[in-house]
Order: C-alpha cells, then structure tokens, then sequence
C-alpha cells in the first residue's frame, strides 16, 4: 500500500472516531456554580446569616444573566431561629476532681443539637440501651448507651429519641451514645435541626468509649463534664424564585436547597458541595440551555431555590403554606439533592407521581425507583409530599443508600464527577421538552 493511501486511510479514521467521541455537553457551568459555592466566600451557606446575603445575590445575578427577566425573579422572606455555637464544647472526664481524659469535638464527640447545656455526673452504662429497666440506675447520673441492638427482634427499637426519653423518665441527666467502628464519621458532621428533647444527647467515637470505660475500672465513681453553648438569633431567610412560562397555564416546580450547615466554632467551614450547590448549580444550567435554545416549556417551569432546608425545611414548608404560584394549578414537584456522588441514581416518589416516573424510566433506563421510600421525609419534597401533591426527589447514593462526606467538611467540588452531573441534566432536559 502506497503512503498516500495510508494517510488518506488514516486521515478517514481520525475523522470518524471524533464524530463518534461524545462530547461533553452538560455539567460544566453547573460546576462552576458548585465550586463557587462551596468556597470560602459563602462559609457553609448557613441560612440566616450574612453568607446568605451574598448567597441571594449570586443566585439572582445567575438568573439574569441566563436572560431571566427581574420582574420573574421573585423572592419570599420567612423568620428563622438561626443557631450558632458560640466556643468549643467540651467533653471531660474526672476522677478526684482532676481531668483526666478530654474529648476533642468533631473528633471523638459531638451534640445532637438541642440547645445549650452545661451538666455534670456519675455515669451509667447501660448496655445497648433498649429496656426501661436498663436505666434503672440513672437517676442523677449521665447514661452511656451503645448504638445498635443484640436481638433483631429490637432492631425497631435501635433509635435516638427512644433511649433518650428512657433515660430522661429515669432521672437520667443526659446520654452518651456509642457510635459503632463503621459510623465513627458521625461524630466530624453538622447538624442544625433542632431536637427538643429534654436532656443533652452526645455522639462518642467506640475508641473514646474505650478509654473511658478502662479509666471507669479503675475509678467507678468518675464523672463526666458537658458544656455546650448556643447563640439563638431570630433572624429571617428568603426563598428565590424564577419563573419560565410556558404554553399552558399549569406548572412543574424544580427545586433545590441552596443552604449549608455553615461554620464551625473556630471559623473552619463546611463547603457542601454535593450537599447542595451541585444541585443549585444544576437547576441554572437548566435555565441557561433552555433559554439558550429558545426552548418553550409545554407548562410553567418554576425553578425554587428553597432555603433553611437544613434547619427542617423550613423554607419549603413556608412556601406551601404561602404559594407564590397557586399549588390547584401544580402538577408536580422534583426536587434534587445530593445528586454528586454514588454510584446509583435513585427516584423517590409517591403515587401521584408514578406517571412521570414512567417517563423518566424511558428516557434513562438505569435510574432505580424506590417509590415511597423512608428518604421521602429527607428534603423539600416532603413539604409538597405532606400536601398530597405529586413529587420526585432524585439523589443519588451507594447500593446501601450512603451519601459519602454528608455534612463534613471533606464534601468538596473536587469528588464530584461531570458524568454523573451530565447523567441528571440529560434527564431533566429531555423531561421538561417532552412534558
């Protein structure tokens, strides 16, 4: 074969395998927006504080610059009870009023939030925990439970507020659980929803437990010390809202949250990344390729950017309590959370929504449906849930449902890969232009 007709084979190949190499077409900007917002500039996006002015803002300027007119733009304030942790709590051990061993928080302990608590006592351990005359011994002390359960048959009763309240109605001061080898990450994450249970409830790491219970050996009149301070602010949030009209005079609502956990006691800051400026970061993608492909929706698209949704939804359940668009005319509600990281990508839905299920299903054929699955509670749909109204929640997750860095401050853009970004985008455009 003469050169010539090699290289014009070559050349013919080269051609052809570059029109068969998909190009990366979504995910980018939605990155951009992801990394942005997981920076130090917004601190963890906690809803209520300063952050979140900048927050709004970007959010606003995105949407006009992605040709959304001002008047479309609609934002929804609401009161919020903002919590914030004054200094480092502690966790100390004492024997002959001398500490002997100190717990280091986010590392070998943390709270359940409940609010500011200073106490001190003997302690008792329990066991697992899971019968009333296991706490028969608490009274004044503060009881030391491990997490998990011998029997199956108790594997029901393997919950928080259960062996808080056992210990509260037996005089207990507080309680102590024991996180099991495999859920030792608990302890470095945060949390903002407020549990009012009457007593502190405390996080260790089995490796604490172990130190303590060898130094309880040696001296079973030990006593622990637990202090921890919040700052409560009633302050207000907003909602941020834009509008995308569409041929009919009925409307799909697209939502995220927008909000973090914030900061930490010394200033270091969760970047939720996944958890949620990913999301965030998709919806403004979305807008940008419909309005950039003059796409007009068969229904009114509103894209929500809910907020307080880490203090308990509290900006969604505001929302459905005080509609901007009237919830008579809604058809359906998808909501995206955590949809950065897993292998799987996951449909949550109720009955209502089973006929979009079906159409989503045919245009991604490896999405999983877990129907009404627990997870239904665990984001802003839940407030249209409550309703009756028809709602999608799409995350994603491993086999076992885990979120990896779920709220610590290892949940960075960098884990997140332009796949799987590219994955929901794909899904929801081809949604939105078929329905």
């Amino acid at each position: 074969m003469s050169k010539r007709k090699l290289l014009i084979i070559l050349s013919l190949l080269i051609v052809l395998g570059l029109f068969n190499v998909k190009a990366q077409t979504y995910g980018i900007y939605a990155l951009d927006i992801t990394k942005e917002l997981s920076s130090d500039k917004y601190l963890g996006r906690q809803a209520g504080t300063l952050e979140e002015e900048k927050l709004l803002n970007f959010i606003k300027s995105e949407l006009i610059k992605n040709n959304i007119p001002e008047n479309l733009i609609y934002f929804q304030k609401f009161p919020l009870d903002v919590y914030l942790l004054e200094e480092e709590p502690k966790l100390e051990v004492i024997s002959h009023n001398k500490v002997i061993l100190r717990g280091i928080y986010r590392k070998d302990f943390r709270d359940i939030l409940t609010g500011t608590w200073n106490i001190s006592g003997k302690i008792e351990f329990v066991g697992y925990g899971l019968k009333f005359e296991n706490y028969k011994n608490v009274k004044d002390k503060i009881a030391i439970a491990k997490l998990g359960y011998e029997n199956s048959k108790d594997k029901n009763l393997d919950r928080v507020d259960y062996r808080t309240y056992l210990s509260y109605y037996n005089g207990g001061k507080g309680i102590i659980l024991v996180l099991d080898k495999n859920k030792e990450f608990i302890v470095s994450q945060k949390a903002l929803f407020l549990n009012n249970y009457p007593i502190p409830v405390i996080y260790i790491t089995s490796n604490f437990q172990e130190k303590l219970e060898k130094l309880y050996k040696e001296d079973s009149n030990l006593e622990i010390s637990y202090t921890i301070k919040y700052k409560t602010l009633k302050n207000n949030s907003s909602n941020i809202f834009a509008l995308i009209n569409g041929k009919e005079d009925k409307y799909i609502i697209l939502s995220a949250h927008m909000d973090h956990v914030g900061k930490d006691f010394d200033g270091s800051f969760f970047p939720g990344a996944n958890d949620n400026a990913l999301s965030v970061g998709v919806l403004l993608e979305i807008i940008k390729i419909i309005k950039e492909k003059n796409i007009t929706p068969k229904y009114n698209l509103v894209f929500a950017f809910f907020n307080g949704e880490e203090y308990g939804l509290k900006g969604s359940s505001y929302y459905v309590k005080n509609p901007i668009f009237p919830l008579n005319k809604l058809l359906l509600n998808i909501n995206i959370d955590c949809i950065g990281r897993g292998e799987y990508l996951y449909l949550i839905y109720n009955n209502f929504a089973e006929s979009y299920v079906e159409k989503m299903k045919k245009i991604d054929e490896n999405l999983n449906l877990l129907g009404e699955h627990p997870l239904i509670t665990q984001s802003d749909q839940y407030s249209f849930y409550s309703l009756k109204l028809p709602v999608i929640f799409i995350t994603r997750a491993s086999g076992d449902l885990f979120m990896p860095d779920l709220h610590q401050k290892t949940d960075t853009f960098e884990k997140i890969s332009y796949h799987d970004i590219e994955e929901v985008i794909d899904l929801l455009i081809k949604f939105i232009t078929n329905n």
